[in-house]
C-alpha cells in the first residue's frame, strides 16, 4: 500500500485541511496520523483544550500512532482505539549522542507557545508570560548574561506581533532537528511538548506557571515550577550552578511517562508499521 501521514489531523476546525484530504483520499492510500505532542488534540487533552474542544477528538485515519498505551490517551475517543499503533515518539530517533562539551557561561532558553488556546483559556495570559520574560531578562543582564528565545515554530507570537526583545536576548527560529538543546545550561517553557524535548535533552528543565495557577500544568507534575520572574532568576543560577539534581528528577518523570522512549524499539515499530502496509490490501 501507498501510505499517507499527517501529523495535526483531527475532525477539529483547526485540522480542517489534512482531516479533509484524509476523508476524500483514494482507498487505495493507506492513511496514518501520528500523535504530535505530550498533549495531543485526540490523544490528551489538558484542561484548557477540553473547555476549548471538548473531552475526546476523532480522526479521519485508518491508523493513529501513538507515543504511549491506551491507559495514557485520557482524550482518545472509543471509536479510535482500534486503529492504535504504539511506536513512540519519533524525536527519540533524531537524538544526538555525540561529544558535547558546554560552554561555562552557556546561556538558558527560553520557549514561548503564546499562540495556543492553553494561554487563552479563563484568562488571557500572554502578558503575565511576556512579562516574565522581560523582567527576567533585565534581571540577567545585570549579571552581563544572556539568554534565548525560540518561539512556536506553529504560532510566531513574537514574530507576528513584533515584540521587542531585552537587548540581552536573541532570537533562534531553528527546527527542533536542527537545534542541539544540549548547547544550553538550561530550559523554561509554558506548558509544551518542547518540554519534552528538554528532558531528552538532559538539561534542567522548568515549566512556567501562572501565579494565579489558572493553567493546567497536571501533565507535567513532578517538574520544577516556576512563575515570577525571581523564580526564574533562582532556578537559571541553580541550574547552572549543579544541574543533576534537576536533571534526575526528569529521569523519573520519563521513566513514569508511559512513553516509548527506546530509539531502537521506536524504529522498530514504525519499520513493523511498514512491513504490514506492504502485506496490506486496504
Amino acid at each position: 500500500s501507498t501510505m499517507l501521514f499527517a501529523a495535526s489531523e483531527s475532525h477539529l476546525h483547526n485540522h480542517a485541511t489534512t482531516h479533509n484530504v484524509f476523508r476524500y483520499a483514494p482507498e487505495s492510500l493507506l492513511k496514518v496520523t501520528l500523535q504530535h505532542g505530550f498533549e495531543c488534540v485526540g490523544f490528551r487533552h489538558s484542561a484548557e483544550h477540553i473547555a476549548a474542544h471538548g473531552g475526546t477528538a476523532w480522526s479521519g485515519t485508518d491508523i493513529v500512532c501513538a507515543w504511549s498505551g491506551p491507559d495514557r490517551l485520557t482524550s482518545m475517543a472509543q471509536s479510535q482505539f482500534s486503529k492504535l499503533w504504539v511506536t513512540g515518539p519519533t524525536t527519540v530517533m533524531q537524538l544526538r549522542h555525540d561529544p558535547i562539551e558546554r560552554d561555562r557561561a552557556a546561556p538558558g532558553i527560553i520557549c514561548e507557545n503564546l499562540h495556543s488556546v492553553r494561554m487563552k483559556g479563563r484568562r488571557d495570559l500572554r502578558p503575565e508570560f511576556v512579562g516574565a520574560f522581560t523582567d527576567f531578562c533585565r534581571k540577567l543582564e545585570k549579571q552581563r548574561r544572556s539568554v534565548v528565545l525560540r518561539p512556536h515554530p506553529g504560532g510566531q507570537y513574537l514574530v507576528k506581533n513584533k515584540v521587542e526583545l531585552p537587548k540581552n536576548a536573541r532570537m533562534t527560529n531553528a527546527p527542533m532537528y536542527r537545534l542541539d538543546l544540549r548547547q544550553f545550561a538550561y530550559g523554561i517553557s509554558a506548558p509544551s511538548s518542547v518540554l519534552i524535548d528538554m528532558l531528552l535533552a538532559d538539561i534542567p528543565t522548568a515549566v512556567w506557571r501562572d501565579e494565579g495557577r489558572a493553567l493546567d500544568a497536571g501533565a507535567y507534575e513532578g517538574l520544577t515550577c516556576v512563575s515570577g520572574p525571581d523564580e526564574w532568576l533562582e532556578f537559571a543560577a541553580a541550574a547552572t550552578a549543579d544541574p543533576q539534581p534537576f536533571i534526575a528528577r526528569q529521569r523519573a518523570f520519563l521513566d513514569d511517562s508511559g512513553m516509548l522512549l527506546d530509539p531502537r524499539e521506536v524504529y522498530a515499530r514504525f519499520a513493523e508499521l511498514f512491513r504490514s502496509a506492504e502485506r496490506t490490501q486496504v
